[in-house]
């Protein structure tokens, strides 16, 4: 009976070590495609990188080289709207101003595509500092004046005081332009109503720009952020919409750990809403931003 199983072992010791030898082999075999697949990986992140950084200096440079001759452009036409070089007849006031408000569409549209570019590439510089939020919104409406009068538009104020944030100022001076900017194109005017309020939580602020248009169809609230996209491309094309200035809106809140999203029902107006984090937290702020985006 021993001398069997000692029989037994003898002969179950050379397939051990055999399998233990192909075991041995698969495994070195595998090591060895982990660490083709880990060079291959790293070469195609810094490509990556390359091609990123890359493409930023090209926007750059062509954003550049577009905005330079627009400087002068606007210059002059502005001086000669302001008749220190001549008195001008009404027909020739009406041209001036044709050229110098498609000057200033051409240049929002060569901010937005860098900025946008900007966002993609997370590149998007923002300065944080502590903000009055109802001072930068008061600010903005100052500054935005000269359009309300002009097409005789009712402004409401509803703020609440000591809105204190984290913030980059002009980054949120430029959603609320985009979005009071894009109320006026598309409300009535003459009859045309803009309501701006303002409140916070414990940790953010909320802020709403509201107005009594046309509205947005329901089926197209959730489309109306994406890059390019146009609801009405014949109305856009009336008022020298790209389709960016809301994509830009939702990449500078969501840098600032919040989120921005659209109400509204067609003949009712529309609602634009967005929230800040009141205290900057980058990490905290990458985490919001990632949620976000896979949200949309």
């Amino acid at each position: 009976m021993s001398e069997n199983n000692n029989s037994q072992n003898d002969n179950s010791q050379p397939q051990n070590n055999e399998k233990y030898s192909e075991l041995k082999n698969e495994l070195n075999r595998t090591k060895d495609e982990m660490k083709f697949l880990a060079n291959a990986f790293n070469k195609m992140t810094k490509s990556l990188k390359k091609m990123e950084h890359e493409k930023e200096e090209f926007v750059s440079m062509i954003s550049h080289e577009l905005k330079t001759p627009l400087v002068p452009i606007k210059g002059y036409v502005d001086l000669l709207l302001s008749e220190q070089l001549g008195t001008l007849n009404e027909k020739q006031k009406s041209k001036l101003e044709i050229i110098s408000s498609s000057a200033d569409t051409l240049r929002r549209l060569i901010s937005d595509l860098l900025d946008v570019e900007k966002i993609e590439l997370r590149a998007l510089k923002l300065v944080f500092e502590e903000n009055d939020i109802s001072k930068v919104i008061n600010d903005t409406v100052t500054k935005l004046k000269p359009e309300f009068d002009k097409h005789n538009i009712s402004l409401g104020l509803n703020i609440s005081p000591n809105l204190m944030c984290d913030c980059d100022s002009k980054r949120i001076d430029q959603v609320l332009t985009n979005l009071i900017n894009n109320s006026i194109d598309f409300i009535p005017k003459s009859e045309g109503k803009i309501t701006i309020s303002a409140s916070s939580d414990e940790e953010f602020i909320k802020i709403t720009v509201a107005d009594n248009g046309a509205g947005i169809p329901e089926d197209k609230l959730d489309k109306i952020f994406v890059k390019f996209y146009q609801i009405d491309s014949t109305l856009t094309r009336e008022y020298g919409g790209t389709g960016l200035g809301l994509s830009v809106c939702k990449g500078i809140v969501e840098s600032h750990g919040g989120k921005i999203w659209a109400e509204s029902k067609l003949g009712h107006g529309t609602e634009f809403k967005f929230t800040l984090l009141k205290k900057h937290d980058s990490k905290e702020i990458e985490l919001k931003a990632l949620e976000n985006s896979k949200l949309t």
